[in-house]
């Protein structure tokens, strides 16, 4: 396996992990058990033992979180194959004879050509580097797709997230907020519980699109919006916490 070990299966999915993970627990570990020494005044065994369980919490949420995605993606109808453990993270593995670029991009009536453009590149891309890439930036996109402005494209992907044909599944904090940086590329417009799951943060991008200076973002989101059932449309939007205080 070269750099990788393998950890055996869990719930029909192949676990394996890089070798550098174990150096990365190690320094987690470390770092942990240090923090525990210098700020929680903890004794020294009590700050590695501290220190080792929160490594252990740390894999335990990495792996059900994993295990979410496998779950979603079976709901699809293209499961999962395994899962990667890298560094301090972990990555899901699939396999890279998925069929066809599905027909039902082609027959969405709410996609426009760029859209289906948008979609049909990333998948591409997306199943070329055996399921797991790098989003190109909207200048570079906006080059493969041959048109001018990027902003095309920013349109263009938030569309497909508001009609779930992406799928937002991690943020991280920008100078706006938290913002998208992970997206799933569902063959086929994933279910609203599923997307809720991935994407607990769907219905307020909804509403922040009826807003959007575009008017054909503004008519998709709202069309969608207007459609969902009235619980959903009223769901509170869960805030990210940190050790438990909203920001």
């Amino acid at each position: 396996m070269g750099n990788h070990m393998d950890l055996g299966t869990l719930l029909g999915l192949q676990l394996r992990a890089h070798k550098n993970t174990v150096y990365g627990s190690l320094l987690l570990w470390a770092t942990l058990s240090a923090v525990g020494l210098a700020f929680l005044q903890l004794s020294v065994s009590n700050a590695i033992f501290a220190g080792l369980i929160a490594t252990l919490l740390h894999w335990d949420s990495e792996l059900w979180h994993q295990l979410g995605h496998a779950w979603a993606a079976k709901r699809t109808g293209y499961p999962m194959q395994g899962i990667t453990f890298v560094g301090l993270l972990a990555a899901s593995r699939y396999p890279s004879d998925e069929p066809e670029l599905p027909a039902e991009i082609l027959e969405d009536t709410v996609l426009q050509p760029i859209d289906k453009v948008v979609l049909l590149m990333i998948m591409k891309i997306v199943r070329q580097s055996d399921g797991n890439a790098f989003l190109p930036t909207q200048a570079q996109l906006a080059k493969m797709a041959n048109v001018s402005s990027p902003d095309t494209i920013w349109r263009a992907l938030l569309i497909l997230r508001c009609t779930r044909w992406l799928t937002a599944c991690q943020r991280w904090w920008c100078k706006s907020g938290f913002e998208p940086i992970a997206y799933v590329a569902n063959a086929k417009p994933l279910p609203v519980a599923d997307t809720l799951f991935l994407d607990p943060n769907y219905i307020e991008c909804l509403r922040k699109c009826t807003g959007h200076a575009h008017a054909r973002v503004r008519q998709v989101a709202g069309g969608i919006l207007a459609q969902l059932p009235e619980v959903i449309r009223n769901r509170p939007v869960e805030r990210p916490t940190v050790f438990g205080v909203e920001i």
